[in-house]
This record gives structure tokens, sequence and C-alpha cells, in this order.
């Protein structure tokens, strides 16, 4: 469930487009953590370099290595859960999780920059979709199942601090050290997407 206001971000420069992924990034990222304290699989320490690239990318964006895009893309590939390996529903969100610092760093490449940005603007619903429906035991044949789950705090939550963060973007001439600052205080009150 991408929010509208993507169509807003996909016109913004491709700064403002990288402070959204990685911003996003941030607030995925314990459920990596998570899951690898639990489970015993992956490496934080590659979902955590790959993150940083993206921030310093933000504020260095001539200087991207494509190969060492590559090999960050590859390395996440092999740390993300296969949802067939485990039981448990947090292997699907860890999978989401993945999902988005995969496509924040693919977004470095500058191609296809309008499908990437809706899919980690959705990865990250899914992945709280997911959570929200285990949570509550939901079942598919519920009626309004789709409404209750938009409907959930979680998700308004998410939602909101994405269409925040948007509006933030629109406001602001060019990205400052003092923005990320703010943007990470102001989604850390909120905590939206620390699910697990």
């Amino acid at each position: 469930m991408a929010i509208e206001q993507i169509n807003i971000l996909k016109d913004l420069d491709f700064t403002k487009q990288l402070t959204f992924a990685f911003l996003t990034c941030k607030r995925v990222y314990p459920n990596y953590v998570y899951f690898t304290e639990k489970f015993n699989f992956g490496d934080v320490n590659i979902i955590s370099e790959s993150i940083d690239l993206i921030y310093h990318s933000i504020f260095n964006p001539k200087r991207i290595d494509k190969q060492k895009i590559e090999n960050i893309l590859n390395s996440i590939y092999v740390n993300t859960p296969n949802t067939n390996d485990f039981t448990s529903f947090y292997a699907t969100i860890t999978m989401y999780s993945c999902g988005v610092v995969y496509e924040s760093v693919n977004l470095l490449r500058k191609t296809d920059t309008d499908r990437i940005l809706r899919a980690i603007s959705t990865m990250i619903t899914d992945a709280i979709d997911c959570f929200i429906q285990e949570r509550d035991d939901m079942d598919y044949s519920e009626e309004n199942f789709e409404q209750k789950i938009f409907n959930d705090s979680l998700m308004q939550t998410e939602l909101g601090i994405q269409k925040g963060i948007i509006s933030y973007l629109e406001k602001v001439d060019h990205i400052e050290q003092s923005d990320i600052n703010t943007l990470l205080q102001l989604q850390e009150i909120k905590k939206s997407s620390l699910i697990i």
C-alpha cells in the first residue's frame, strides 16, 4: 500500500528521494536486528553498511561507486531470509525489511525511480500488515479485513510518517544534516514500524 504522496516524491530531487529511502531503512533496521538475534540468521553489519551507503550518498550523490552498489545488493540478497526456511512470521517481516534496504540501495542506480520509491513505501506497510494480521490472529474471511488493517493505529502511524516526511521534503530547498536529524527525531517519537 504505497501512499498517494509517492507521486510528489518522485518529482523531488534525487537527494530528497534518498532521504526518504534512508529514513525508511532506519525504521525497518530494528526488525532485522531482532530477527538476527532471535533466529541466528544474517549479518546486521551488511544491512547497517547498506544504510550508511545510502546516508553518505545523500550528501555525495556524485561519488556513488557502481561496483560497490552491485556488491552490496548481492550481500543484502544473501542475508535476506527465505520465508520457506522459517516457521515464524518474523521471517516475512524481515524479508520485507530487507526489501526496503535492497530497493533503497537500488535507488542509487537512478533507474526506474518511480517503481523503486513505490516499492520502498509499500514494503514497509506490507511488513506492518503482516504483523497486524499475526498480532490480531486475523483471517482473510473476516468482514472488513483490509479496512481493519488500514485503520490500525500502527498502520496509520506509518502512513502518517511517510506523508509527513514527504511534506517536509517538499518545503526545504535542499537537504542539510539538520534536516536529517529533525526527521530522525520525528520518526523516533512515532516509532511506527518498530513492530517486533
